[in-house]
């Protein structure tokens, strides 16, 4: 089962049918959080998990609720998926109409309605081998992030002990858009249940993160809200620290600084084999900015685990600003003219 965005309305429901049914379930980016159990194999797509992709590339059968199949998630070479069987649920009846990939049954119908239809509680297909089909294909393919050589800190290191110092409270975590916003789906363990992300997705909407969190603070006044945010989209909406001081809203803001645009630069190496535009910026100090906002402020420079417990464990609004490494890779990516199981790789 592929779950998209259009599967969050009812997450509960989708949860309890995944639970009867008991098979293999891969998401799209905005279909993160709806499950989270031992039949979870993470999120596909252009930046999605190396291993989900491979799942889908494998699976026979796909039920689809609430996902495009557009090349975000499928990439460019759709023609290995025509032989599939692939039952498409959305709401959206243009997108049954224009999918990339041939001989889909379409079924044009919010996921809530699909659900209310079905009856899927007689599965009884042993399907034990394709899981451990899976289990192999997870051992086989690996994340990337972390082999830059530059002096900094590993994306994986900072995200995975923000992840560690979340797990007794409820926490809204949105991003802004940028590297720091796919690392964040890859290291965060979100679950609708405890941990919920809040990303513009494919939109690419640079400056998302800051008003977003600040939203969420405004209706969950007693859960704990961070932005993830990198230094050039952070940029975008930078003003509004202002209007968290004025309402005096406790948000945590984590600064992913590799003094880059760092997705873009990524693409223009990539292509073009340089990225004069994009590849350095001199930033500025972040923490003195949210000072001048009457933000608390703290700064590493080397990954230090206690730094990170004080800023989130901090009454008041605080900022922590991070030195990235700055040639740290989002890797692996699905590019153009690649089948899913043929992720461009950094090294």
């Amino acid at each position: 089962m592929l779950l998209g965005g259009g599967s969050q309305e009812k997450w509960e429901e989708v949860r309890k049918l995944l639970q009867i049914i008991k098979i293999p379930v891969v998401s799209s980016l905005r279909g993160i959080g709806i499950i989270n159990d031992k039949n979870y194999n993470g999120w596909i797509g252009h930046t999605g998990l190396p291993w989900a992709n491979k799942i889908l590339y494998e699976a026979d059968t796909v039920l689809v609720l609430g996902s495009r199949l557009d090349i975000r998630q499928t990439g460019s070479e759709t023609f290995v998926l025509d032989k599939k069987n692939i039952i498409h649920v959305d709401i959206d009846e243009n997108e049954l109409e224009n999918c990339r990939i041939k001989n889909t049954i379409k079924i044009n119908s919010s996921v809530v309605n699909f659900l209310e239809l079905i009856n899927l509680k007689a599965y009884t297909q042993d399907i034990d081998t394709w899981k451990k089909d899976i289990e192999e294909i997870k051992k086989s393919y690996t994340l990337q992030d972390d082999s830059g050589k530059d002096i900094g800190i590993n994306p994986s290191e900072i995200l995975k002990s923000v992840d560690k110092f979340t797990n007794d409270k409820m926490t809204y975590i949105a991003t802004g858009v940028g590297s720091h916003q796919h690392w964040a789906a890859r290291y965060i363990n979100f679950d609708n249940k405890s941990k919920m992300l809040f990303t513009s997705a494919g939109h690419g909407t640079m400056g998302y993160s800051l008003p977003t969190a600040l939203g969420l603070k405004c209706c969950r006044k007693d859960s704990l809200i961070i932005c993830i945010d990198g230094d050039g989209s952070f940029q975008i909406n930078i003003q509004e620290l202002a209007l968290i001081d004025e309402l005096k809203l406790n948000i945590k803001i984590l600064i992913m600084d590799n003094s880059r645009l760092g997705i873009v630069s990524q693409f223009q190496n990539i292509t073009f084999g340089d990225d004069p535009t994009t590849g350095t910026f001199k930033n500025p100090n972040f923490v003195e900015i949210a000072k001048a906002y009457k933000i608390d402020g703290y700064y590493m420079e080397n990954f230090d685990e206690e730094i990170v417990e004080k800023w989130l464990n901090n009454e008041r609004a605080s900022l922590l600003h991070v030195k990235i490494k700055h040639d740290a890779p989002l890797s692996p990516m699905l590019l153009g003219g690649q089948k899913l199981n043929e992720m461009w790789y950094y090294e």
